[in-house]
């Protein structure tokens, strides 16, 4: 009876443990999102309008 305490108690731990770094990586990611489009917009490449030709 104390074994199958315990293994729930291990079956908690570990699903809180990976909740954290999911929560974290989303956390992460939505920065990177953040950080990626204040760079876009701030460089944006400067393309001319050229005509191609076929020769």
């Amino acid at each position: 009876m104390i074994d199958e305490n315990k293994m729930y108690v291990v079956v908690g731990v570990l699903l809180i443990i990976l909740l954290g770094l999911f929560l974290y990586l989303i956390t992460i990611d939505i920065k990177l999102r953040k950080i990626e489009k204040k760079y876009n917009r701030e460089n944006k490449p400067k393309t001319r309008s050229t005509v191609v030709t076929g020769k």
